[in-house]
């Protein structure tokens, strides 16, 4: 008998019922993806430690996101996935706008969440499943469009590039310089990214859709430095949300092989993982000693069952069918989600906001009513704030990181810079005049004030741009953005 969990309440008939049944979408689905939800939250913590090691309050919070995530894997039910989406939000909204764009994906996906468990309780992934795969395509898809720029596809700047010689360093390989490498690695990105969001909407070619993504993202996630895998650990149970009933029945299985052990084994597994990466966070070791080869593991085990039914589905039987999804139900998640996905990726293409805005390494500029966008060409709304480029910075500056890349600063940055260091001696350049910093902003909004104003920088943030062309590749962010 299939052993019943109070995260998807899913009982022996509900699973012979769902077999019977393998060309219609699954009814509801069983832990495995409320585990690998909650495992994608250890990985991001693992990849991106600065907080907790701080023990500020945002690390505090976190702490509450690894009990939280613990307990979905010990202990699954509907109050500890409603709590660990919620503190998950929580910290979210502390943290922006320096995010990533995983965090905001995993962020749609926590809401999801929580307005599903909200409406139905022990059944909340019902609700989620339609919603989160909506989130996927269209972050996805955003992701995908933001690369169609000059930039991305100019070898010189390419993040492509960029993200090649990270890579092939592990393999004493190196992608600059060498011209059939560089239009590999650009043409093969973009054409695949933008392929995966085509294929999964199509049912027929769902699940070649589904191991192209998993397969790349695995690729991808092979080099540990660049923190890649905590992106693919994020992307990963979405994917498998479009994946064929035979890929669900091994996942189920798996799952309910872990729920078959003993709870104090369960929690010594999860507390020793847990541990072990504390050890490696404290010590200064590299953070992904521990964490990358635990997703490389977890996500070789799922990558097999995907491989064999895109290469090999006849070998599933009728269950090798592709999935039939019905996207809108229910409509409530579903909408709410998409109308956030589809403000955020719409975001730079308005100049009104470019961080954290599905747009990150895609060497997307859009500043000062010009687009490097080989299909937008010009912004659909033009921002009036004036960009500021510093000339020069004291080596002890923070605002030197501008200098040598040659970066502009958004006014309303640099406003909020100089109210937290007024006496920083650099000079700048604003409406053909070079002056400092704080005759640059005096009389200008540092965005500090009144109600609204977290709101405002939390939403409404823009990057430092490079008004050159071609843009670079923006891998970090300065003091001002």
């Amino acid at each position: 008998m299939v052993r019943s969990t109070s995260v998807g309440e899913i009982s022996a008939t509900a699973s012979a019922d769902r077999r019977d049944q393998p060309n219609h979408e699954l009814p509801e689905f069983l832990g495995w993806f409320g585990a690998l939800w909650a495992l994608s939250t250890f990985f991001h913590l693992a990849a991106n430690s600065q907080h907790l090691l701080a023990v500020s309050g945002i690390g505090l919070l976190q702490i509450g996101m690894v009990v939280g995530a613990g307990l979905m894997l010990v202990r699954p039910c509907w109050p500890v996935a409603g709590g660990l989406a919620s503190v998950s939000l929580l910290v979210l909204w502390l943290k922006l706008p320096v995010v990533g764009n995983h965090e905001i994906i995993l962020g749609l996906v926590n809401l999801s969440i929580l307005i599903a468990v909200g409406r139905r309780r022990g059944s909340w992934i019902g609700d989620a499943v339609p919603a989160a795969r909506l989130v996927l395509l269209f972050s996805y898809g955003f992701i995908a469009f933001s690369k169609l720029n000059s930039a991305f596809f100019d070898p010189s700047v390419s993040c492509a590039v960029v993200f090649g010689d990270e890579f092939g360093r592990w393999f004493g390989l190196r992608v600059s310089g060498r011209t059939i490498l560089q239009g590999l690695v650009i043409y093969a990105t973009a054409t695949v990214e933008l392929a995966i969001p085509v294929l999964l909407v199509v049912r027929w070619t769902r699940r070649y859709g589904v191991a192209l993504a998993l397969g790349f993202h695995f690729f991808l996630a092979l080099e540990p430095v660049g923190h890649v895998w905590d992106f693919s650990s994020v992307l990963q149970p979405l994917i498998l949300l479009f994946a064929s009933p035979a890929v669900h029945r091994r996942l189920d299985r798996w799952w309910d092989g872990w729920l078959a052990r003993s709870r104090d084994e369960r929690l010594l597994i999860v507390a020793l993982s847990i541990a072990a990466q504390c050890v490696v966070v404290v010590a200064g070791w590299p953070a992904w000693l521990v964490a990358s080869p635990i997703w490389l593991l977890i996500g070789g085990f799922v990558l097999w069952p995907v491989l064999a039914v895109a290469t090999r589905p006849g070998r599933f039987g009728s269950l090798g069918e592709p999935l039939a999804i019905r996207w809108w139900r229910p409509v409530g998640p579903a909408a709410v989600v998409v109308g956030l996905a589809s403000m955020i990726g719409i975001a730079p293409y308005t100049e009104s906001r470019s961080a954290a805005a599905f747009n990150m390494y895609s060497n997307l500029q859009v500043a000062d009513g010009v687009s490097n966008h080989l299909l937008v060409r010009r912004p659909l709304t033009r921002s009036t704030e004036p960009l500021v480029s510093v000339v020069e910075a004291p080596a002890d500056s923070p605002l030197d990181f501008y200098v040598e890349r040659e970066l502009a600063v958004p006014i309303r940055n640099l406003s909020r810079y100089h109210v937290d260091r007024p006496s920083d001696l650099a000079t700048v350049e604003i409406d053909g005049e070079v002056v400092s910093v704080a005759a640059a902003v005096s009389g200008q909004p540092s965005g500090t004030g009144g109600i609204l104003a977290p709101v405002r920088y939390k939403l409404g943030f823009r990057r430092a741009v490079d008004l050159s062309a071609p843009a670079q590749c923006l891998r970090s962010w300065g003091p001002a953005g």
